[in-house]
C-alpha cells in the first residue's frame, strides 16, 4: 500500500515529461515546416522578382524607343504616321492606353481620345516634380484600377495647338497581374513592390484584403500578432535589400510574409500569403502524427 503514492507520483512525473515532449517535438516540427515552407516561397516570389524585372525594363525600353520617334516628328501629320504602328502594338503588349501629357494634366491617347486627366493627374504631377521616370497606380474614371508608368519627352511636341511634355503607358491591374505573377497559390495572396520606406508602390495582387486601403506595409504590423519573426525583421530586410521572412495571424489566419529584393534601388518584393494554401498538408500530418503519439 505504501508504494501506490509512489506509483502515482511517477505515473504523474512520466505524463508531464511526455507531455512536454510532445509540445517539443511540435515546437520543432513547427518551425521546420516553417523554415521549409519560407524556402519555397523565396523560389516563388524570386521568379515573380525577376518577371517583373523584365516587365518594367521593357516598359521602359518602348517609351524611350516610341519618345526617339515622336521626337523626330515636325507636324501633326508626321504624328499621325506614327499612332497605328503604336496601336498595332497594344493587342500583344496588352496596355491599356498610350498617352502623351502634360503639366496642365492634358493628354491624347493613340486612339484619338484627348482631354483633361483628372484621375491620373497625381501621378503625372509625380513625374513632373521628380523629373524622371516613375510606376504609380491610379483609379480610372470609371472605377478600374490601373497601373501607369510615365516619362518626360525628350523634346517638347505641340500636336493641334497644345504642348505635350510626357509620355506613358497604362494597364489594367488584373493584366499586370496576369504578366507578371498568374495568381499564385489559388488567389490567397497578395503581392506588393514595396520601397524602403514602407510605402507601397505597386499592388500586384491584392487579394487577403488584410487591411483596406493600406498603403504603407509596415502599418500591418498594428493589426497583427506575430508568431515567427517580425515587422522588425521585414523592414531589416526591405531597407538593406535581403530577402527575409515571417509568419502572423490575423483574425485566426496564418499568414506568411516574405520579403524579396528587386532589380531596382529602393524596391522590395512582398508576398502575403495564407498558411494553408502553403504548409496545410504538412501540418495536417504534423497533427495527425501528435494524435498517435497521445
Amino acid at each position: 500500500m505504501k508504494k501506490r503514492p509512489s506509483i502515482a507520483m511517477l505515473t504523474a512525473l512520466l505524463a508531464v515529461v511526455f507531455a512536454a515532449g510532445i509540445g517539443v517535438y511540435s515546437s520543432y516540427i513547427g518551425m521546420k515546416i516553417y523554415q521549409e515552407s519560407s524556402d519555397n516561397l523565396f523560389e516563388s516570389f524570386s521568379q515573380i522578382s525577376k518577371t517583373f524585372t523584365l516587365f518594367v525594363q521593357r516598359n521602359w525600353t518602348v517609351l524611350g524607343q516610341w519618345d526617339g520617334l515622336l521626337k523626330n516628328t515636325g507636324s501633326d501629320a508626321d504624328a499621325e504616321n506614327i499612332w497605328p504602328d503604336v496601336q498595332g502594338s497594344k493587342e500583344s503588349w496588352r496596355y491599356s492606353d498610350f498617352y502623351l501629357l502634360n503639366e496642365d494634366s492634358q493628354y491624347l491617347t493613340a486612339d484619338g481620345r484627348k482631354g483633361s486627366a483628372d484621375s491620373i493627374n497625381g501621378v503625372f504631377q509625380e513625374m513632373y516634380s521628380k523629373g524622371e521616370p516613375i510606376v504609380s497606380t491610379y483609379t480610372a474614371t470609371y472605377g478600374v484600377p490601373k497601373i501607369v508608368f510615365a516619362m518626360p519627352m525628350s523634346r517638347n511636341l505641340t500636336l493641334d495647338g497644345v504642348t505635350y511634355t510626357g509620355i506613358a503607358v497604362s494597364y489594367d491591374t488584373d493584366v499586370v497581374d496576369d504578366l507578371v505573377d498568374g495568381s499564385m497559390y489559388g488567389g490567397q495572396s497578395d503581392c506588393y513592390v514595396v520601397r524602403s520606406n514602407g510605402d507601397i508602390v505597386l499592388e500586384l495582387e491584392p487579394q487577403t484584403e488584410l487591411c483596406e486601403e493600406m498603403t504603407n506595409l509596415y502599418d500591418l504590423s498594428d493589426h497583427v500578432d506575430w508568431k515567427y519573426g517580425s515587422m522588425d525583421d521585414i523592414r531589416d530586410c526591405i531597407q538593406l535589400g535581403k530577402s527575409g521572412s515571417a509568419q502572423f495571424t490575423c483574425d485566426g489566419v496564418r499568414n506568411y510574409l516574405v520579403a524579396i529584393p528587386t532589380a531596382f534601388s529602393d524596391w522590395s518584393l512582398v508576398g502575403v500569403i495564407q498558411a494553408d494554401e502553403v504548409d496545410g498538408a504538412l501540418y495536417d500530418v504534423q497533427n495527425s502524427s501528435l494524435i498517435l503519439l497521445g
